[in-house]
């Protein structure tokens, strides 16, 4: 492994907030207290943005791919667009939903076709988090989207588009 992956790796475990139901200890020694340090350090990284993508890409476990999903989200840059649309596309639905949250991150208008074809995703999860992205970018073509999937079939989701229209009851 390299260095950079190896910072990587670190970097990724030490994610503050992480969703751990197994976890029934504090979180280890080293984890950030708030995303903004733990984005800083990880923007201090060399090559973070290409390793991530290449384990997006290449990573055999969905749950490391969707971790570099989500991390993307807030490291990545115009490199990183390409690879999450294709996740968005055409992976599980643990890494979908994180390649729609982070294409929402990274606020790029040239993605809002992808996130509005995954509004009709089979995942609520997936479609809840293109909702949310598609109200970041708040593109006309985003409010005409997300005004189309007001009536999803589950609550999850039409509560997500009714924040992403400004409307969150």
């Amino acid at each position: 492994m390299t260095k950079a992956n190896d910072d990587i790796s670190r970097w990724l475990k030490r994610r503050p907030f992480q969703d751990n139901p197994q976890r029934s200890e504090p979180p280890p020694e080293g984890t950030f207290e708030t995303w903004e340090e733990w984005v800083n350090a990880g923007k201090e990284i060399q090559d973070i943005e290409k390793v991530l993508i290449g384990r997006l890409q290449n990573e055999e476990d969905p749950v490391n791919r969707s971790a570099a999903a989500l991390a993307l989200g807030v490291v990545g840059g115009e490199q990183s667009v390409a690879a999450l649309v294709r996740s968005l596309q055409n992976d599980l639905s643990i890494v979908a939903m994180e390649a729609a949250a982070a294409l929402g991150r990274l606020g790029k208008p040239e993605t809002v076709e992808p996130l509005c074809e995954a509004l009709k995703h089979s995942d609520s999860n997936v479609r809840a988090n293109a909702a949310i992205a598609l109200g970041v970018l708040g593109t006309e073509k985003a409010l005409s989207c997300l005004k189309s999937a007001q009536q999803d079939k589950d609550p999850f989701v039409q509560h997500a588009v009714a924040r992403a229209l400004g409307k969150d009851k």
